[in-house]
C-alpha cells in the first residue's frame, strides 16, 4: 500500500487556496497511481487464476479420460477371460467328442474286421459251388444221411427228407383213411342236414348261432340290485322287466362278498311277488351288498 502521510499533511497545513489545491492534486495523483497499480496487480492475479483453474480442468478431463480408458481396459480384459473360459469349455468338449469319435471308429473297425471275416467263411464255404445243391456244403444235424453233426450236401439231405415225407406221412394208412373221409364232404350245404357227407356251410352255422342268442335273449335276464339295508325286513329289491311276471318265472338270486358272487346263501331269502324281487335277511353281513337276480322263463328252464 502507497504511503499518503506526508499528502495528508501538506493538505492539513496548507493555509492558501493555491497550497490547498496543489496538496489535493498531489493526493489525488498518488492515490490513483496506487489504485491503477493494484488494478494491474488484480488483473495480473485474475489471469493467472483462470490460467489455473484451465490447467485444472484440462487435468480433471484427462484424469476423467484416463478413467474411461482404465473402465474400457478392464472391460475388455473380462470379455477376454470370458471367452478364454468358453474356449477352454468348447475345447474340453471337442476333446470328448474326439475321444468318442475315436471309440466309434475303433467299434466300426472291429465291425468291419468281424464283417470281413464272416465274408471270408462265406467265400470258403462256397468256394467249389457250381449252381447244383449237390455243391452245397451242410451238416447233417439229425443224422438223416450221415452221422449226426458230419458234414453232408444240401442235395443228399433235400433226397431224404422226400423219402422219409413218402415213407411216414404218406403212406401212413390211418392219415390217408381220414384225408379220403374228409374229400368224401364235398357237399356244403345251407341248411339242416342229418347226411354222414354233408357239413354246413359257416354261413348257416352263424345263423343258427344268432338264432339261438336271440332266443335266449327273450328267456333269461340278469337284474342287477342291492340287498336290504336293515335286518329282518322283506325289502323289494327291483321290479319286473319287461315280459316276466311273479308267475311265469324262476329267481336266482346271488349275493356279493368280495370279488365274488354267492348262489348258496343261507342267511337271506328271495322271493317273487306281484310287483317285484323282495329280499329278508337277519344276518348284518348281508346288509347293503351288491346282488344280482337271475329271471328264468318257466318251461325254459336248463336242465
Amino acid at each position: 500500500m502507497a504511503d499518503i502521510s506526508k499528502e495528508i499533511n501538506d493538505f492539513r497545513v496548507a493555509v492558501y487556496g493555491r497550497d490547498v489545491r496543489e496538496s489535493m492534486i498531489s493526493l489525488a495523483e498518488k492515490v490513483n497511481e496506487e489504485v491503477e497499480t493494484n488494478t494491474t496487480h488484480v488483473d495480473e492475479a485474475v489471469t493467472t487464476a483462470n490460467g489455473a483453474s484451465q490447467k485444472a480442468t484440462k487435468a480433471s478431463e484427462e484424469v476423467q479420460k484416463a478413467i474411461t480408458e482404465a473402465n474400457t481396459t478392464l472391460q475388455e480384459a473380462n470379455a477376454a477371460k470370458v471367452s478364454a473360459q468358453e474356449s477352454a469349455t468348447a475345447s474340453a468338449g471337442s476333446a470328448s467328442a474326439a475321444a468318442g469319435s475315436a471309440s466309434a471308429a475303433s467299434g466300426s473297425a472291429a465291425n468291419a474286421a468281424a464283417s470281413a471275416k464272416a465274408v471270408e467263411d462265406i467265400a470258403a464255404g462256397l468256394g467249389g459251388f457250381d449252381g447244383t445243391a449237390t455243391s452245397v456244403k451242410a451238416t447233417d444235424t439229425q443224422g438223416l444221411v450221415v452221422a449226426a453233426g458230419a458234414d453232408s450236401n444240401a442235395q443228399a439231405l433235400l433226397d431224404a427228407l422226400a423219402r422219409k415225407v413218402a415213407l411216414e406221412l404218406v403212406s401212413n394208412t390211418a392219415l390217408t383213411t381220414k384225408l379220403a373221409d374228409y374229400l368224401k364232404k364235398t357237399d356244403i350245404v345251407q341248411t339242416e342236414s342229418t347226411a354222414t357227407n354233408k357239413v354246413p356251410s359257416s354261413a348257416y352255422l352263424k345263423q343258427v348261432k344268432d338264432s339261438i342268442d336271440s332266443n335266449l335273449a327273450g328267456l333269461i335276464t340278469v337284474i342287477d340290485a342291492t340287498s336290504p339295508a336293515t335286518t329282518n325286513q322283506t325289502v323289494k329289491v327291483c321290479s319286473f322287466p319287461s315280459g316276466y311276471t311273479w308267475n311265469n318265472s324262476t329267481l336266482i338270486a346271488a349275493i356279493k362278498h368280495g370279488d365274488s358272487y354267492k348262489y348258496q346263501n343261507s342267511n337271506i331269502n328271495t322271493y317273487l311277488k306281484i310287483d317285484g324281487v323282495y329280499m329278508y335277511t337277519a344276518d348284518t353281513n348281508n346288509l347293503n351288498c351288491p346282488c344280482r337276480v337271475c329271471l328264468i322263463k318257466n318251461n325254459h328252464l336248463i336242465p
